[in-house]
């Protein structure tokens, strides 16, 4: 998963041999030491919307 961003994930999905992908961004470090889910499935539910799949 070493560079995939915002920026670049969907080029990485749009890859006939890429199933998934995974991105440190939708689970900052500081949304999970606060305990913020709401805001982890926020951006979890934007890169799905945004992917396309």
């Amino acid at each position: 998963t070493g560079g995939i961003t915002p920026a670049n994930y969907r080029d990485y999905l749009a890859l006939k041999n890429v199933a998934c992908i995974g991105g440190s961004w939708v689970a900052p470090q500081e949304a999970m030491d606060q305990g913020d889910w709401a805001r982890i499935s926020a951006l979890a539910r934007e890169a799905v919307e945004k992917s396309g799949r």
